[in-house]
């Protein structure tokens, strides 16, 4: 397995019981369809559901940036709803 994230080779080797192996490999797959959603509430769902097992570092890197960045368009698509009328970009950009 990777150790860390950004690593280009993998550098820890595993040794697991079959019945882990396939609950790692489950969550794995949740994840990975909870990425191709593109939703905010999916993913944070599935992310808190793999938290504290050990899935592949990469993909939860992935995942976690994803999240990120779907919090943040949350926030703006809230902040935009709330004010119907903007005076400049830099009002909005202010606020936000």
């Amino acid at each position: 397995m990777y150790e860390n994230w950004d690593s280009t080779e993998k550098e820890r080797p595993v040794c697991r019981a079959l019945s882990v192996i396939t609950m790692i490999k489950d969550h794995e797959d949740k994840l990975r369809k909870s990425l191709e959603s593109n939703d905010f509430e999916t993913v944070n769902k599935v992310l808190n559901v793999c938290d504290g097992i050990d899935i592949d570092v990469k993909l939860r890197k992935e995942a976690e940036i994803l999240h990120l960045k779907l919090e943040h368009e949350l926030k703006i698509k809230n902040f935009l709803k709330e004010k119907t009328h903007h005076d400049s970009y830099k009002s909005i950009r202010k606020d936000v």
